[in-house]
């Protein structure tokens, strides 16, 4: 049970997050935006590190660590850029298909879903696809920013995703 209430928690937090990214983005560029959140989340990571007591790590979990760590960057870059150029209310859930990694891993591992979470599964898909389809009324403008936000969006999930380094070259990465 704590699980679920630490899930929800999780879940308001990352989704009031990703708002503020995408409102605040807009205002102070996405560069500004990615130094200064990066920065403010460096300082408790250093703070974490100086007091655990535990020992360094070797150089291949380091190395392994600072993959991971570039990928997530750059999937944050696309995603806030997404938020920037797109509509939130799309990006922000065509975005959240990146859970279906640990869902994936989980089932292969042996994990059995029951039938309540199959069903929030599924209704949660279909709810991605029904928000991120395109308009077919409204403004050449309006058409062209969610068209934009998707592509954004799929560069963001590629980068969350385990095989980002196969995608993550200049031709992925387009107009950065």
């Amino acid at each position: 049970m704590i699980g679920d209430g630490a899930a929800l928690a999780s879940s308001l937090v990352g989704g009031t997050g990703d708002y503020l990214s995408g409102t605040i983005s807009r205002r102070i560029g996405t560069a500004q935006f990615i130094l200064i959140s990066q920065a403010i989340g460096l300082v408790p990571a250093v703070g974490w590190v100086l007091t655990s007591g535990d020992r360094a790590p070797g150089l291949t979990q380091t190395l392994a660590a600072a993959g991971a760590g570039l990928g997530l960057l750059i999937g944050f870059v696309a995603f806030v850029q997404a938020m920037v150029v797109g509509t939130i209310s799309i990006v922000a859930p065509i975005s959240a298909t990146g859970v279906i990694v640990p869902i994936a891993v989980g089932v292969a591992s042996g994990e059995r879903p029951q039938a309540a979470q199959v069903l929030g599964i599924v209704a949660a898909v279909v709810g991605l696809v029904v928000a991120s389809r395109s308009p077919r009324a409204g403004s050449r403008r309006e058409r062209k920013r969610a068209s934009g936000s998707r592509c954004w969006v799929r560069r963001a999930r590629a980068c969350f995703s385990p095989s980002w380094r196969r995608r993550a070259g200049p031709a992925f990465l387009g107009r950065f």
